[in-house]
């Protein structure tokens, strides 16, 4: 299921999930980030330096989102494309005692797209992940304490964050006991007071058996999103328990980029 204009269009079900699987917390060893996007909104200082590598007080953004991962996590999947070889020199192939994998995404088709090369569904890629493994974004700050959360859940997950501004982000409607129901793309005013105020901020708990559904498809490039994963993933039985974060800062542009040199001194963080 995907969303055109907030309503709910069905995509097919590739396979029936006959028992939802149950994950224990010490199965959690691997993060795939999203680390290929170009960072338009961030011209001209994105045109040498991919947005991942944008410096936030003698870091880039992505190690902030890497040093946000749990003690537990031993691979760290990268998925690159623009500009990929900064990114390559910096981290190497071991950071902080993690080891660091690339995944090379040669063009900007999706998030979806990007599960599937790390999963090796697609021709020349190896099969990269676990049965569990949380999937993120390179860009934002992330409360280290909700993703350590995230990962004591025993089904799929993802975290959120109580916004001021839904209809600028994400929305994730969710049950009585914080399942998720549906998910909207920045919705109109008018829904947000029967869907509530939970932004997502990028920071999953997926089963790979998830990239057996049918992803959304996105925009004229034909992009594929994982919205649509998920989507099918619930209406087909899974269940996807939404954690609150209390702090996240997202970083889409040179003017929250400079916000963030102001709160990130201030923001949680794990012991060295």
């Amino acid at each position: 299921m995907s969303l055109e204009n907030n309503v709910p269009v069905t995509y097919p079900v590739v396979r029936q999930f006959k028992k939802e699987k149950v994950m224990k917390p010490h199965q959690v060893n691997a993060a795939v980030i999203l680390a290929a996007g170009e960072g338009k909104r961030m011209r001209p200082a994105t045109t040498h330096t991919p947005k991942p590598m944008m410096d936030l007080n003698g870091k880039p953004l992505l190690g902030h989102m890497i040093d946000a991962l749990p003690p537990q996590i031993e691979r760290v999947i990268l998925v690159t494309g623009h500009l990929e070889d900064v990114i390559k020199y910096h981290f190497d192939d071991r950071y902080k005692d993690r080891e660091i994998v690339y995944v090379h995404q040669p063009e900007p088709l999706g998030t979806a797209d990007a599960l599937r090369r790390c999963a090796g569904v697609l021709p020349k890629y190896a099969d990269m992940l676990p049965e569990w493994f949380i999937f993120a974004f390179a860009d934002d700050l992330q409360d280290y304490r909700a993703i350590d959360e995230l990962c004591q859940q025993q089904t799929a997950a993802m975290l959120a964050h109580a916004t001021n501004n839904p209809t600028a982000f994400g929305i994730l409607e969710t049950d009585s006991e914080d399942f998720l129901l549906r998910m909207y793309e920045k919705p109109e005013a008018a829904l947000i007071p029967a869907i509530g105020n939970k932004a997502s901020t990028g920071v999953h708990l997926l089963p790979k058996d998830i990239l057996q559904y049918q992803p959304s498809v996105v925009g004229a490039k034909w992009e594929l999103h994982h919205s649509g994963l998920l989507e099918a993933y619930v209406q087909d039985g899974g269940r996807v328990k939404v954690v609150m974060a209390k702090e996240w800062l997202t970083i889409t542009d040179l003017h929250d980029l400079a916000q963030a040199k102001v709160v990130e001194p201030h923001f949680p963080k794990r012991s060295a």
